[in-house]
């Protein structure tokens, strides 16, 4: 008689409860100490120390701290991005379902990258400096931005085709309306801790409505 042989996934230990690698560990806790720092400027030790690895683990998984901080920022900043334009191309629902989805990532960005209002100026502020430091990688998110162009100019282009919206519409002039106030609501939910966001959020999305729909 055979035996039944039971298959785990990966990450999966016999018991069928899930863990950590080591190598994500090591992105986590290195994402994490980026945060605490508030700059690009950690040392390899105090990445040893926060994820409990010797340097040779570390090394092993990755050529240098260069490469490290720079695989960090790719899954933690430019994947959370690249994900929710993803999403976006197979947004299902009317026009008006569609634009305030977009508003909405503005509001409930920090729930995609799982990091406490707390952190948020400190993920902007890790965002600006890895731009200048890491230009190449950021040329990723220079696509992501043109995709997510294409995305809101096929929405308002098809909202309009779909009788849904004006017909004499400037499409080019909408998506950047629409970017504005989406970076509008998302710098100030992370350098103004007073304001109401979710109510500027539904104002300005109602602002627009109104404009557009027909």
């Amino acid at each position: 008689m055979l035996k039944k042989i039971k298959i785990y996934k990966k990450n999966q230990d016999c018991k069928g409860n899930f863990y950590m690698n080591t190598e994500e560990n090591i992105l986590k806790t290195t994402y994490e100490l980026l945060l605490e720092k508030r700059n690009l400027n950690i040392s390899m030790s105090e990445i040893c120390k926060k994820s409990n690895n010797s340097p040779g683990t570390i090394y092993y998984h990755f050529k240098n701290k260069e490469e490290l901080i720079k695989a960090t920022l790719t899954k933690y900043i430019i994947n959370v991005y690249f994900n929710q334009i993803s999403y976006f191309k197979i947004l299902q629902g009317t026009t008006f379902d569609k634009i305030k989805y977009c508003y909405n990532i503005a509001l409930n960005f920090n729930q995609d990258i799982k990091i406490n209002d707390n952190d948020l100026n400190k993920f902007l502020l890790l965002i600006l400096q890895s731009k200048e430091k890491y230009p190449d990688l950021f040329l990723k998110y220079t696509k992501v931005k043109s995709s997510f162009n294409k995305v809101l100019n096929n929405i308002i282009s098809e909202g309009i085709k779909n009788d849904e919206l004006k017909n004499d519409l400037d499409v080019e002039k909408i998506v950047d309306i629409i970017k504005k106030d989406i970076n509008g609501i998302f710098f100030t939910k992370y350098l103004n801790d007073t304001e109401d966001i979710e109510k500027l959020t539904n104002y300005s999305f109602a602002l627009t409505w109104n404009y557009i729909k027909k």
